[in-house]
């Protein structure tokens, strides 16, 4: 058997590929059949692979994606999450069919933990300020499912959405995420724009690092430790530390000294090093805690000497 040239094998892998990309994007209604499908069935991890891929594919959809075809896959993402046994995963799913329609009730065909569960969900986000989209001018706009009309702001509840733009005759999407009280703006170029600041997601941008979200891009809030005050903390609780080992000194002066003019100032002394020590140890370890807080409140201190 003759072997195949580069350029032979080149055209081969594209001829073998072209088929697999064309198939890559599968209608939701058809993912929704399989998750069903599954389901019924009781394979809970093919249902629970054909939601992930579901909401991988919303960015390419050829047709706008109707409410009532997210919140049935989020809703039954997140009933399939619960099955398995992983609470966690299944609240940030019945999150994200909240998000899309706050009003909407669970089907009951899922269950009445499903039901429970996605209720106690719905009560909390509903205690959450939503926020406004807008879309510029011109701009042929949908956010899940429903048409954002020009000079009409469209009110929406706090969480992730997705967001497809007609562009060139064609629809491209992605995933955004409205936090309580924002306003965004959908522009010319596709994109969720926040308060005018700048860009959450390139809408046919796949920006993702990955997981359920990787048909387009979700603004995380940025988190972590602020380690100016947990350094801060250190220091008080080193400093404070010092204190406390001089004051405890001070006090072994102070019990063991004949000298009776000198027991007062050892007296004030020792007092006066413990009671910054503990002050100081106090702060510190305040400052630790909430610089290890994400988005935490400040501390302040006040005093009058």
């Amino acid at each position: 058997m003759r072997a195949l040239t580069p350029a032979a094998l080149t055209l081969a892998a594209l001829a073998f590929s072209a088929p697999a990309l064309a198939q890559d994007c599968a209608p939701l209604p058809e993912r929704l059949q399989a998750i069903g499908a599954a389901l019924d069935e009781v394979r809970l991890m093919d249902a629970s692979d054909a939601a992930r891929d579901a909401e991988a594919e919303l960015s390419c959809q050829s047709d706008v994606v109707s409410n009532l075809g997210l919140l049935s896959l989020y809703q039954l993402s997140g009933a399939v999450q619960m099955f398995l046994g992983d609470t966690a995963q299944a609240e940030l799913e019945f999150g994200k069919a909240i998000a899309i329609s706050p009003t909407a009730r669970i089907d009951t065909s899922l269950g009445a933990d499903a039901e429970a569960l996605y209720e106690r969900v719905r009560g909390r986000a509903l205690a959450v300020q939503g926020g406004v989209v807008t879309v510029d001018p011109v701009v042929q706009a949908w956010v899940d499912g429903q048409k954002v009309e020009e000079n009409r702001p469209l009110d929406l509840a706090s969480g992730q959405h997705l967001v497809q733009v007609e562009r060139g005759g064609e629809l491209t999407g992605a995933l955004f995420r409205l936090g309580p009280g924002e306003t965004r703006g959908i522009n010319a170029l596709g994109e969720a724009v926040l308060g005018g600041s700048g860009s959450v997601g390139s809408v046919g941008g796949v920006s993702n690092s990955g997981g359920s979200n990787s048909g387009g891009a979700v603004e995380t809030p940025r988190s972590g430790p602020r380690w100016g005050l947990v350094a801060g903390g250190v220091v008080g609780l080193a400093v404070g530390g010092t204190s406390l080992f001089l004051a405890s000194g001070a006090e072994k002066d102070f019990a063991e000294s004949d000298d009776y003019d000198a027991l007062s100032d050892l007296k004030i002394r020792t007092n006066a090093m413990a009671v910054t020590g503990y002050a100081l140890i106090g702060v510190g370890a305040g400052l630790g805690v909430v610089g290890f807080i994400d988005d935490g409140v400040g501390v302040g201190l006040n005093g009058r000497f």
